[in-house]
C-alpha cells in the first residue's frame, strides 16, 4: 500500500507539485516511525520504503521556492537528532540540494559548537567508563557523524578529514578518506591514506567500511590509476583476487589492465582478458579454502577446472558449507563433456555425512536425497565399488537413525516415481 503511495508523490514531485508533496511525505515519515517500532521488520520489507519516503521528503524540499536554508537546517537538524530508527541516517544526504550550501554551513556550524560543549574522555581515565561518559562519548561519535554527512553534502574532502581528526583520527578512516580524495582527483593524496589503513591491520588487510563501496584494495588501485600507474594497480587487485577470489575483482583487473597510459612515457602494454582469466583460475585453486576457490569456479562456470580441483582437494570439503557444495554438486551433476561425475558424488557425500555425523534430524530429508542422488551417480561415475562400501558403513554406523532411513525409502520411491 506504501509503495503505490510513494510513486504517485514521486508523479506529483516531477509535474511541478512539490508544495502539495511535501506535508503529505513528512505525514508518511513521522507515521511510519511508529509503525516500524511496533513491527516486526525482520525481512526488511518496509524499511526501505522508510527511507525512501525521507529521500523523496528531500527531493520534494529541493523543488519548492522559494524557501529558507536556515529553516531547511533546522528541520534536518532536529529530524536528525530524534534518530527515527535509523530511516534518517542519511537525511542530510538526502536534504543536500535543499538546504544548499548555507543551509550545509549552517548544520556544520551548529554541529561544531554542540561538539565543542561535549569534553572528551581520556581513555586511561577510569572515570571514562562510567555512563555518563558513554552517554558523552555516543554524542560526540553521532556529532562527528553529522559533521563528515555534511563534508560530503559540500563535497569538502578536506572538511571530511578535519572530521575524522576530531575522533583521534583512527586507521580505518583511510579507506574512506582515500575513496574521497580519489573521486576528487586527488590520487597522490588518497595512496598515503590507503597505505596507512592497509598497515594499520595486523593482516594488511582491513575490513571494507560497512557505508563504503570499495575496499583497501580497490580505492588503492583506482588512485594508482589515476597516476598512470596501472601495473601496479593490477597486481593490487591480484593480491585482493588471491585473498578473496571473485569475479567483480577478476572484471576490475581486466578494466585496469586495458587501461592507456601503463608504467610510463610511450608503453602500452598488449591486454590479454584470456590470460588473465586463466591466472584467475590458477590463483583461485590454490587458496587456502577449498571453499572460497569453488565458490569462484562456480562463478565462472569453470567446472572442469572444479571437478578438477575436488578431485585433488576431497579431505578438504567441509558438508557444512552448502551454500557452495550443493550447488556445485548439483552442477557437477549434470553431464558436461568431459566433466567427470565423480566430483559430484564426492561433493553429495561431504554433506551426507555432515548431517549423519551430527544427527541434525531436521536435514535428514536432505541426507536421505543426497544419498540417492549418489546412488544414480555411482555407475556413471565407475563408483560402484565405492557405493555399495558406504551404504554398508550407513547400515552399520547410523541403523538407529531411524528417521533418515525412512526418508531413504520416501525418496526413493519418489525416484521411481520420476519420468526418465
Amino acid at each position: 500500500m506504501m509503495l503505490p503511495c510513494l510513486g504517485a508523490l514521486e508523479r506529483m514531485i516531477a509535474d511541478g507539485r512539490a508544495s502539495e508533496a511535501e506535508p503529505l511525505l513528512k505525514r508518511i515519515v513521522t507515521a511510519s516511525e511508529s509503525v516500524i517500532a511496533r513491527i516486526d521488520d525482520s525481512n526488511a520489507r518496509f524499511y526501505p520504503l522508510c527511507a525512501q519516503a525521507v529521500t523523496l521528503w528531500g527531493l520534494a524540499w529541493a523543488r519548492i521556492e522559494p524557501r529558507n536554508p536556515r529553516k531547511i537546517a533546522a528541520l534536518v537538524r532536529k529530524f536528525v537528532d530524534e534518530g527515527g530508527y535509523s530511516i534518517r541516517d542519511r537525511m542530510i544526504a538526502d536534504f543536500r540540494d535543499a538546504l544548499g550550501e548555507q543551509g550545509l554551513l549552517e548544520l556544520r556550524d551548529a554541529y561544531s559548537a554542540e561538539l565543542a560543549a561535549i569534553p572528551q574522555e581520556d581513555p586511561d581515565d577510569p572515570k571514562s567508563r562510567s555512563r555518563e561518559a558513554c552517554d558523552r562519548i555516543r554524542a560526540r561519535h553521532s556529532l562527528i557523524r553529522n559533521l563528515k554527512a555534511v563534508a560530503d553534502g559540500r563535497r569538502d574532502v578536506d572538511g571530511f578529514i578535519d572530521a575524522c581528526r576530531l575522533d583521534g583520527d583512527h586507521d580505518w578512516d583511510g579507506i574512506a578518506i582515500g575513496r574521497r580524495l580519489v573521486e576528487a582527483g586527488r590520487h597522490e593524496d588518497a595512496l598515503p591514506w590507503i597505505d596507512r589503513a592497509i598497515q594499520g591491520d595486523p593482516d594488511l588487510d582491513p575490513d571494507r567500511p560497512h557505508d563504503e563501496p570499495h575496499g583497501a584494495a580497490m580505492i588503492r588501485a583506482l588512485a594508482l590509476c589515476g597516476l598512470g600507474r596501472t601495473s601496479e594497480a593490477a597486481e593490487t587487485l591480484w593480491i585482493e583476487f588471491e585473498r578473496r577470489p571473485c569475479m567483480s575483482t577478476l572484471r576490475d583487473i581486466d578494466r585496469s589492465s586495458a587501461m592507456p597510459g601503463a608504467d610510463g612515457p610511450g608503453i602500452r602494454r598488449a591486454f590479454d582478458p584470456a590470460s588473465n582469466f586463466q591466472r584467475a583460475i590458477a590463483t583461485a585453486s590454490r587458496h587456502a579454502d577449498v571453499h572460497e576457490a569453488l565458490r569462484f569456479l562456480m562463478e565462472a562456470a569453470e567446472y572442469r577446472a572444479a571437478a578438477e580441483l575436488i578431485l585433488a582437494r576431497t579431505a578438504d570439503l567441509d558438508g557444512h558449507c552448502y551454500d557452495v557444495l550443493v550447488p556445485m554438486a548439483e552442477a557437477l551433476a549434470e553431464p558436461k563433456g568431459a566433466v567427470p561425475a565423480h566430483a559430484a558424488w564426492l561433493c553429495f557425500r561431504a554433506l551426507l555425512s555432515s548431517i549423519l555425523a551430527d544427527g541434525r534430524r531436521n536435514a535428514y530429508g536432505h541426507a536421505a536425497h543426497y544419498l540417492i542422488r549418489m546412488r544414480g551417480l555411482a555407475p556413471r561415475a565407475e563408483l560402484g565399488d565405492a557405493q555399495a562400501a558406504l551404504d554398508a558403513e550407513l547400515a552399520i554406523a547410523h541403523r538407529f537413525k531411524r528417521s533418515f532411513w525412512e526418508a531413504v525409502a520416501d525418496e526413493e520411491g519418489a525416484a521411481r516415481r520420476r519420468p526418465r
